[in-house]
């Protein structure tokens, strides 16, 4: 005994039709981007992204490595780290933070974003909450070194020696 479909042919039809197509999408992702070549000079990283498509598969480890490339790891910043039209603003303890509070795959994505909005891509703007987020991760910090009696936090930020 078959069990026919109770959907008629044309509702099958409607249906398709509302299926968005996979074309503006392969097109899309298929865009090629331009490479950022490091200051003062140099060839662009090995792992840069040809494609959009490269550029939402990279790893995590292609990211970490790009960052340093191109002077944007904020823990040890350089002469070059403000030199390109956009900083990553790159902190690696605030990053790995979030990978202990919120998991891997949001650190990737943050990551992401902080490179995609680096290289000039649309829609990779820091959100108001992140933003937030990073402030009071900070100020934390902060106080916990405050609390902790930490001489050397003072002197780094211009306080000077006694």
């Amino acid at each position: 005994m078959s069990i026919k479909s109770s959907i008629s042919p044309s509702a099958k039809r409607q249906r398709r039709r509302q299926r968005p197509s996979l074309s503006p999408i392969i097109t899309r992702l298929q865009y090629e981007l331009a490479p950022i070549h490091p200051m003062p000079e140099g060839a662009p990283h090995p792992s840069f992204p040809p494609t959009l498509l490269q550029y939402h598969l990279l790893t995590e480890a292609q990211l970490d490595s790009m960052a340093r490339y191109y002077h944007q790891w904020v823990n040890s910043p350089t002469v070059w780290t403000h030199s390109y039209p956009t900083a990553m603003d790159w902190n690696a303890e605030w990053l790995e933070s979030v990978g202990q509070t919120k998991g891997m795959d949001v650190r990737i994505r943050i990551k992401k974003r902080k490179f995609g909005r680096f290289i000039g891509l649309r829609g990779c703007e820091t959100p108001v909450e992140e933003a937030e987020e990073r402030e009071r991760w900070q100020r934390r910090r902060e106080e916990m070194a405050l609390k902790a009696g930490n001489m050397s936090y003072w002197g780094r930020r211009g306080f000077g020696q006694w």
